[in-house]
């Protein structure tokens, strides 16, 4: 069985092939175009080609800035720094949207 090097997401153009495809996630152009067939991965076929929309497919694999609220972290971080002096112990685990 061939091996192949998986890629970056952000390296790949805009509109993707099943081959592009299955360099970042592994499976093999066969199994993906027949996902574009029934549906279940958003494509289009041009002639016996089939074109994806990279973000549209691989939207949450492609890391995104993370946008901060500045008054929320500086409360956030006042309250940990407060818990600390008082000898407690602190985790901060950020979770959320990265909507602008």
């Amino acid at each position: 069985m061939e091996s192949r090097e998986r890629v970056d997401p952000r390296e790949l153009p805009p509109v993707i092939t099943p081959e592009d495809l299955s360099r970042v996630t592994g499976q093999h152009p066969t199994s993906i175009r027949k996902q574009c067939r029934d549906g279940t991965i958003p494509a289009r076929r041009i002639g016996k080609l089939w074109y994806m929309n990279r973000d549209a497919v691989l939207g949450n694999l492609v890391p995104q800035p993370l946008v901060v609220d500045e008054r929320a972290m500086r409360m956030v971080l006042d309250a940990a720094r407060k818990a600390v002096e008082a000898g407690k112990a602190v985790t901060i685990r950020l979770e959320g949207s990265n909507a602008t």
